[in-house]
């Protein structure tokens, strides 16, 4: 019976070593797979930037602007943006905003895109969306007015689009914004109480 006994251990323990050896040998393999698969997708990151480099340089090759230009330009985009009230208009475009700084759309295009890394339509976005949240704050003025009529005010045609790009630039949904300041108030104020 002993003997039978040892024989039994024997062989679960020869299983157990034959088994942890073959898991050993499975985790070695999914630690490899995983580099490999690492190397490929840094490999392929790589490619696409490059791709995206020599994609925006072939956009922008016949273009004859020079880095003074562009940097020129760029400051009256960024003045206009900050100071002229028609940025917030429904039907504001680019080809506006180039008609207003004295180019040509493309010109406009190319100087967003190369030294903001952005369009056109996210960089207005951020600047209505920016404008709204003031709006939200200013409860004086705008308190009376629905989160969609202040996204109307800044230029937003629908509601869906104002809340995609309200939480695209600021990570939080108009309401969850406002619901962030009406208690910031509250609690400023909670203490004259």
């Amino acid at each position: 019976m002993v003997l039978s006994l040892h024989f039994f251990l024997y062989l679960v323990a020869s299983k157990n070593k034959k088994l942890n050896q073959s898991n050993q040998a499975l985790f070695q393999k999914n630690i490899e797979l995983f580099q490999s698969e690492e190397k490929e997708r840094l490999r392929r990151q790589a490619l696409e930037e490059q791709f995206t480099e020599d994609k925006q340089e072939r956009k922008y090759k016949s273009s004859n602007l020079s880095d003074q230009r562009k940097e020129e330009l760029l400051q009256k985009i960024l003045t206009l943006m900050d100071n002229d009230e028609s940025i917030f208009l429904c039907d504001f475009s680019a080809n506006q905003l180039a008609a207003k700084v004295g180019v040509n759309y493309k010109y406009i295009s190319q100087v967003i895109n190369e030294r903001i890394q952005c369009s056109f339509s996210n960089l207005l976005n951020k600047y209505r969306i920016k404008e709204a949240c003031k709006r939200i704050e200013d409860k004086e003025q705008y308190g009376g007015f629905t989160l969609e009529a202040i996204g109307n005010s800044v230029g937003f045609k629908s509601r869906s689009s104002f809340i995609a790009a309200f939480k695209q630039v600021t990570g939080l949904t108009p309401f969850d914004f406002q619901r962030n300041i009406d208690a910031k108030i509250k609690e400023k104020y909670s203490d004259f109480v």
